[in-house]
């Protein structure tokens, strides 16, 4: 079986933190989330997974002065964005 492409497994990571986020597991979803991050950081250009996790990050609005919500939500932000 063939493993997943860095862009999907990016796409992926943001659906994954969005329903660890929804059962109540921050520590999981920012896991998942950072994840996503890190290989846009590194191998991945793709608007589709930057703008979900853009999306998973409006959900931590609630949750922003949490340190780790906060080191993710900047990480994010410095994400270049995708050609």
């Amino acid at each position: 079986m063939k493993s997943a492409a860095p862009r999907d497994k990016a796409v992926r990571s943001s659906r994954l933190a969005e329903a660890r986020l929804a059962g109540g597991d921050l520590d999981g979803a920012l896991d998942a989330a950072n994840y996503g991050t890190e290989l846009l950081e590194s191998s991945v250009s793709s608007v589709r997974a930057l703008d979900r996790l853009k999306e998973f990050s409006a959900h931590l609005e609630p949750r922003k002065s949490v340190p780790a919500v906060r080191e993710f939500r900047e990480r994010l932000q410095a994400v270049p964005v995708a050609a």
